[in-house]
């Protein structure tokens, strides 16, 4: 157990139609301010900023992979009754490494993606689609670890190392 927790926060959505109801459109905003709320010692073995595999956590400190905002929005535009052509645009801002409780290092930065979609409508009962996703082919990251993902997550490795065990026994 990690202590006592707070989760707080925003949520803001609007959505709307516009010019003969052609364009549609859409923003959603969540601000999250989690957060530990006592002091505590938690074990980080791989921490570089850790002392004899520990760190100190402090009131205040936030909580691994959660950022703090994100934004969505979109537009879509019917050019005719069969075609239309759209967008979306992603902003999340960094996030704290798990591992890195106490936020003494570098978070993972935050990160902007833009998806691009399309669509016509042969007939009334088929249309044709078409989205990129990631149109600019922005590099980035969503979580963080220090040590291995199944040392932190709960592998099954060491089934798996015993399983070729007995198999190389019989």
């Amino acid at each position: 157990n990690v202590g006592e927790t707070k989760r707080q926060g925003l949520e803001l959505a609007l959505s709307g139609l516009a010019a003969d109801q052609r364009l549609s459109w859409f923003f959603n905003y969540t601000y999250l301010e989690a957060t530990f709320e006592e002091a505590i010692e938690l074990s980080s073995p791989n921490n570089p900023f850790g002392e004899g595999g520990e760190i100190n956590v402090s009131p205040g400190d936030r909580l691994p992979g959660v950022p703090e905002s994100t934004i969505k929005a979109g537009l879509s535009y019917a050019f005719t009754p069969k075609l239309t052509l759209g967008g979306n645009i992603q902003h999340v801002s960094d996030v704290v490494l798990r591992g890195d409780e106490s936020n003494l290092d570098k978070p993972i930065d935050s990160y902007v993606v833009v998806d691009a979609r399309g669509e016509y409508a042969v007939t009334d009962r088929f249309k044709v689609f078409a989205k990129v996703t990631n149109l600019f082919d922005e590099e980035y990251e969503t979580f963080g670890l220090y040590g291995e993902a199944d040392e932190v997550l709960g592998g099954e490795e060491e089934e798996d190392d015993d399983d070729e065990e007995e198999e190389e026994g019989s």
